[in-house]
């Protein structure tokens, strides 16, 4: 809806590669909220932006932290919710073999302001917005210590470790042949524990300790 003489909804589909429905639903929102104002011509509705509206929610979309190579990421309606009960599933999860939610974004924070980390510039992933990261030498040895089984990380032919991005913190926690060998050496360790159908993971001590033993 950029253009000034304002837009059809099927302009916006073919635009954004968005099916109807989606963009009808939406639309009906921003009508709705005054953010959008729509005329007929002819037999189509054209909708417009209505400039005072739009620039206050861009100004609030600022102030929304930037993520991975500063892009905006924005929960889900369903990580919305948890977010909002600040329910277990968000505490404390798994992500496929890793850890995630709160604690998996912690446990990255950790690690890169330990030094066990760095940011590298895009290799392997060049394909995709993950932030790529490298293994230090102190890392490695830290890691070793605390029972990680690097020699397989490394060996797998999965990438070895990278931002993957958190369903509901909109954070990256550590993905990758090295956060699955993490969160085991963090379950057989007793740093956390398994709840039986579902994804949560409970907590039996603090993610930090675990950086800073």
């Amino acid at each position: 809806m950029q253009n000034a003489n304002g837009m059809t909804t099927m302009d916006i589909c073919t635009r954004l590669g968005v099916l109807q429905p989606r963009v009808s639903a939406h639309l009906s929102i921003l009508l709705d909220h005054e953010v959008v104002s729509v005329s007929d011509r002819g037999r189509q509705r054209v909708y417009t932006l209505v400039s005072r509206k739009f620039g206050s929610i861009v100004r609030s979309l600022a102030s929304v932290s930037t993520f991975s190579h500063g892009e905006k990421s924005f929960p889900s309606p369903e990580a919305l919710r948890h977010v909002r009960n600040n329910s277990e599933i968000r505490q404390c999860r798994t992500c496929y073999d890793h850890l995630a939610g709160i604690a998996g974004v912690e446990l990255l924070q950790g690690m890169l302001k330990a030094g066990w980390l760095v940011t590298c510039a895009r290799g392997r992933l060049e394909a995709s917005d993950r932030r790529v990261y490298r293994l230090t030498r102190l890392g490695s040895t830290s890691l070793k210590e605390r029972g990680v089984n690097i020699a397989s990380a490394i060996s797998s032919s999965r990438a070895f470790a990278y931002g993957c991005q958190d369903w509901t913190e909109r954070r990256p926690h550590l993905g990758g042949s090295l956060g699955s060998a993490i969160f085991d050496s963090i379950l057989l360790r007793g740093l956390v524990a398994r709840n039986q159908g579902t994804r949560a993971v409970r907590m039996l001590r603090p993610i930090s300790s675990w950086v800073k033993a």
